[in-house]
């Protein structure tokens, strides 16, 4: 390398600044890589290897679900394969479990060992507790502590995604890559058959400088591979990068294929962190990367900024059960209903644990979006919808007299409140309200909670954030102890329901309901623009993506000696737990 190169990717400039011609070929290339997914041949090593690694997984004892994926965040498989289990099978397992199930694991263990690279063995050791009770080992600490067991079918499918986020990302401005990306098209509509002479010569020749593929085969990829960080920093890039792309997106009526991956992983990803009990003060988080929660954020923004999306999401995609959802069966839930009890559990988690500005300030974006369209919620998402809001009323009551102390948590908790607190009164509007009883119910349910909170002598919130809830909610308590009687929530909910008129009635006679209204429709629309340098965030999070992911089982990365991201000091989290104290009673419902 000459020397003035040194220092330079110098591999990375060359292929940069080459021709568009090239681009397009390798960006056609790796993309139907990623749609078809090619295996190894049989005999090889790469085939070996991905046998091994399944191997050691199953010995272990980790069993995917339905869907193909793990519930642990260490297992990541490069794509989601349903997983076949027939009823003999199944049985099969349950009576040899106890007997044989030992034995084989072991006898996979041992056999595998004398066969298996020291440094998948090593890795197996420090992510999912191979020889021990599951937790990581010491040699985590060599490792490093983000690394996670990639299983994949299409080693040359990974990688060759691997160098195009790499390609399109470095050096953004005026990246013939990018543009290439650009020119991406449906090979379903290209149609040279109409036009004649010239002008079906331009269009030939027009066409031979784009890149090309079946953008229906595409989109089933995405819906197979968006629970991985691949998978989601691929469908950015192309959404950022293609305006056909983005466009086919907008238009399509079964976005939960996309979603739903995502909102999964983001329910695995805001789960209570656990302390590592190999290194006294820290906690494990059950992610593998704090940028991958980033990077699913901003898609869920980029979906709920769409004019079509919300409407579909509420009232016209609707999902069987959630096998995945552990804190209750949900069946028959709409798809706002669960992206909704998603973020809720993402935003408690961030508040409380992470406290991160840029995940708060998404997380509330996607809500505020996706509220003038919140319907016919689901009994439990209503549920959490006004527990979580009550709660972070409590707790944000209970920073501000905590002072400067705990300034920045109480402003965290305020920002929730407010966000929260503006959805409420937007479902609660007169053109929405009867379409929102489990809201109304839900709220009710909490009404003395949420009076104590109002009326605290320290209460942080304006009239023109609560007076129209404790308006609305007065009359809703009048309803309901009409005959002074004790009614069952089934009792409560028939009787709201049959006398929605007369609370319609009183919010068109109540000065309050009505000047409240104005500000209720406000535009809500929260849209995202790309950073004017993306490279500063993208680069270094694919390269940790690629070291740490798709190359951590066979490649022995100097992680020391990367220099494309700042290393950053190992530092115990400190919780500082915020109470309810003072005034406040506590409840199930602060548990979130």
């Amino acid at each position: 390398i000459p020397v003035s190169n040194r220092g330079y990717n110098f591999f990375l400039d060359r292929i940069v600044s080459h021709g568009e011609n090239w681009a397009r070929d390798f960006i056609t290339v790796t993309l139907r890589w990623f749609v078809d997914r090619p295996v190894a041949p049989p005999k090889s090593l790469a085939l070996r290897h991905y046998q091994l690694t399944q191997g050691l997984i199953n010995a272990k004892g980790e069993i995917p679900r339905d869907d193909g994926l793990y519930d642990n965040h260490y297992i990541v498989p490069a794509t989601a394969a349903k997983r076949v289990v027939e009823d003999n099978d199944e049985i099969g397992e349950k009576e040899e479990s106890l007997l044989v199930g030992a034995t084989k694991g072991m006898l996979t263990i041992s056999s595998a060992i004398i066969l298996l690279p020291f440094r998948l063995l090593h890795l197996a050791m420090s992510t999912i507790g191979l020889l021990g009770d599951g937790s990581k080992s010491d040699t985590s600490t060599a490792l490093g502590n983000n690394n996670v067991m990639w299983l994949s079918d299409s080693p040359v499918a990974d990688m060759g995604i691997c160098v195009l986020l790499l390609l399109t990302h470095n050096h953004c401005k005026g990246n013939a890559w990018r543009e290439t990306l650009k020119s991406l098209k449906d090979v379903r509509w290209d149609d040279t058959s109409n036009g004649g002479g010239e002008a079906l010569a331009q269009q030939q020749s027009s066409n031979h400088n784009r890149v090309a593929i079946n953008f229906e085969t595409l989109f089933d990829a995405f819906g197979k591979t968006l629970h991985t960080e691949l998978g989601a920093l691929l469908l950015y890039t192309l959404l950022q990068s293609s305006p056909s792309f983005a466009a086919s997106m907008a238009v399509r009526s079964d976005l939960d294929t996309l979603v739903v991956p995502l909102v999964r992983t983001l329910y695995f990803s805001s789960a209570v962190p656990i302390m590592d009990k190999n290194v006294k003060g820290v906690i494990q988080h059950p992610f593998r990367s704090q940028s991958q929660l980033y990077v699913i954020l901003i898609l869920l923004l980029l979906f709920s900024q769409d004019n079509s999306f919300g409407p579909d999401a509420f009232r016209r995609v609707f999902l069987e059960n959630l096998p995945w959802y552990h804190e209750r069966q949900l069946k028959d839930i709409s798809l706002g209903s669960v992206v909704l009890l998603t973020l809720l559990r993402c935003l408690t988690y961030n508040v409380n644990r992470l406290r991160d500005g840029f995940l708060m300030s998404n997380c509330c974006a996607i809500l505020m979006n996706l509220s003038p369209n919140m319907v016919n919620l689901h009994s439990y998402s209503a549920m959490r919808l006004c527990g979580v809001t009550v709660s972070c009323m409590k707790r944000y009551v209970v920073a501000k007299k905590a002072g400067d102390e705990q300034s920045e948590i109480a402003e965290m908790f305020g920002e929730a409140s407010r966000t929260l607190l503006q959805i409420l009164r937007t479902c609660l509007q007169m053109d929405r309200i009867e379409k929102n009883i489990q809201v109304l119910y839900a709220l009710a349910y909490l009404k003395r909670d949420f009076d104590e909170i109002v009326s605290s002598s320290t209460c942080p919130f304006t009239p023109s954030e609560i007076g129209f809830l404790s308006a609305i909610l007065t009359h809703t308590d009048t309803i309901i102890q009409k005959d002074g009687e004790a009614l069952t929530a089934t009792q409560a909910m028939y009787r709201l329901t049959t006398s929605i008129e007369d609370l319609k009635s009183a919010m068109r006679t109540n000065t309050l309901l009505n000047n409240d209204a104005a500000d209720a429709e406000g535009d809500f629309t929260f849209t995202y623009e790309e950073d004017a340098d993306p490279e500063v965030f993208f680069v270094p999070y694919i390269w940790d993506v690629v070291t740490c992911a798709v190359t951590v089982s066979f490649v022995e990365w100097d992680k020391a000696g990367i220099k494309v991201y700042a290393k950053e000091e190992e530092e115990a989290e400190t919780v500082v737990e915020v109470g309810v104290g003072g005034d406040f009673s506590k409840d199930v419902i602060d548990v979130v």
